[in-house]
């Protein structure tokens, strides 16, 4: 066996003495050059965002800037950059302002656009919250800019609503009971302070502890006048089930796709369907949409002028009263109708009949109805029902009352009574409509466009839930997320293509 002398290649030495590292020091002062126009490639989003803002008129948002050349004042950010900043974090499924001033420091559009410096959140949530007109007129001037592109066609436009979570917890919804003794704890806490501030030394020093317990007894005070509201509405039996939340009073718990009940907003989106652009959002504290389709068809004019040719909406928004709404504003309405006999089996449910011996399998037979036994239902004249003229029949109480099959056809009544409501002139017209093949094969193009801009910013960019409280800043939120989409469309429709 070779010795380790041998093993040893000729010539090389033992290391020996202490390791040479390469010291790091972070205390030293050191300057970087950065080329912030190198920073981004040309057809980054932020540079087509910063370009978009470019052709805005941002003459309404610097009105209420104080600083200026001739009165002096400190520098302030212009309103360009801040809306700039917003879009393209939105873009990136950001909404707090703290984490946008945070990626300031890495995130390269961020540092594009603010050309290495930093805005702090305050000034950024100042400006998301600002004047809900201002919001809406910028909208509005997006959707110019979108339409002088050729990006808007309302010749069909589609609306659809979505649930977003509320800022309020589940565990901020009660009942009367409970938020009435919260009610008389802070009102207590408000005299307890206020019996405390012996002097006025005292009295400064309490006064934010003091204003923050007022204003807590005023929110309380407002749920409590939501949920009497509420109360009203709701069905005598459910209204001592009937909640509200204490930290914020408009939100309402409803209904998400996954089967789940939380505190939320209902957000109504009107989409064009030529290029998927938002023409109109807002945010209600309304647990479904069937009062909410004239609101969106206002909206659309209010930001572009002029009314859409064509609406299409989903199921829920079919009511006799949006269709002669419509009828009157001269637009189109596509929407699906359910027949008489789907819209009656609950009421048959309710009264014990048997869902074959609805309305439908009574067959008209002169001025009078024929029922499956062979009797007739004489016309019993006009009737108002829920505001709406209905022809009613009667059967004979001796013919009902010799029918074998009375307890399955009217077993609460003495005799069976049938009601078809008299369509109006606009009514007849929708139904007919809706029987056209090309009305029908429109509809099936609904949730390709009116549910892509949910999908884009739900799931895209995770907007599942609001940042703000109150429904005031929960609809300026939804504006600018509804520009940063338009943004993000202008952006996908007139890019131009990579080269190969």
């Amino acid at each position: 066996m070779p010795s380790e002398a041998e093993e040893k290649p000729e010539g090389r030495k033992e290391p020996s003495g202490k390791i040479r590292f390469r010291r790091l020091d972070r205390e030293q002062v050191s300057f970087v050059v950065r080329d912030w126009e190198s920073l981004l490639a040309p057809d980054h989003a932020a540079r087509a965002i910063w370009n978009l803002a470019g052709r805005l008129d941002w003459s309404e948002f610097e009105e209420s800037i104080l600083s200026r050349e001739q009165t002096g004042g400190r520098a302030v950010w212009e309103p360009r950059l801040l809306a700039s900043v917003w879009m393209y974090a939105y873009t990136l499924g950001v909404g707090s302002a703290r984490a946008v001033e945070r990626m300031q420091g890495y995130e390269p559009g961020l540092q594009w656009l603010t050309a290495g410096e930093t805005i702090n959140h305050h000034t950024l949530s100042d400006f998301r919250i600002c004047e809900i007109q201002k919001l809406e007129r910028l909208f509005s001037r997006v959707l110019a800019v979108l339409d002088q592109d050729g990006l808007i066609d309302l010749s069909v436009v589609m609306q659809a609503g979505t649930k977003i979570q509320a800022v309020a917890g589940k565990q901020s919804m009660h009942r009367r009971k409970t938020l009435e003794e919260h009610l008389a704890q802070a009102r207590e806490v408000v005299a307890e302070l206020g019996s405390q501030c012996q002097s006025e030394s005292e009295e400064q020093t309490e006064t934010g502890v003091r204003r923050r317990a007022r204003q807590r007894v005023a929110q309380l005070e407002q749920t409590l006048e939501v949920l009497g509201e509420r109360e009203q509405a709701a069905e005598a039996g459910r209204r001592e089930q009937v909640r509200a939340s204490e930290s914020e009073p408009e939100v309402r718990k409803m209904k998400h796709s996954d089967g789940g009940w939380r505190p939320s907003y209902n957000v109504q989106i009107v989409t064009e369907a030529a290029h998927q652009v938002i023409v109109g959002i807002t945010v209600t504290d309304a647990a479904n949409d069937l009062h909410e389709l004239l609101g969106g068809v206002e909206l659309v004019e209010q930001n572009l002028g002029q009314k859409p040719v064509t609406m299409v909406a989903d199921g829920g928004y079919a009511t006799r009263d949006n269709v002669e709404q419509m009828a009157r504003k001269e637009v189109v309405l596509v929407t699906p109708w359910k027949s008489e006999q789907a819209r009656q089996a609950g009421v048959q449910r309710k009264h014990g009949i048997e869902a074959s011996l609805g309305p439908a399998a009574f067959v008209a037979e002169g001025d009078a109805l024929r029922c499956p036994n062979g009797k007739l239902l004489t016309f019993a004249g006009v009737r108002i029902l829920h505001d709406l003229p209905q022809r009613v029949y009667e059967a004979s109480a001796d013919d009902c009352a010799a029918c074998p099959r009375k307890p399955h056809c009217c077993p609460r009544r003495k005799a069976r009574q049938i009601r078809q409501p008299e369509e109006s002139a606009a009514m007849q017209q929708y139904l007919q409509r809706m029987r056209e093949p090309a009305m029908q094969q429109l509809y099936r193009k609904r949730a390709a466009v009116a549910e892509y801009p949910n999908l884009w910013m739900k799931h895209l960019r995770k907007w599942r839930r609001f940042s703000v409280r109150g429904k005031a800043k929960a609809c300026r939120e939804a504006l600018w997320r509804a520009i940063s989409y338009n943004a993000e469309q202008w952006i996908r429709v007139l890019r131009p293509p990579q080269a190969a």
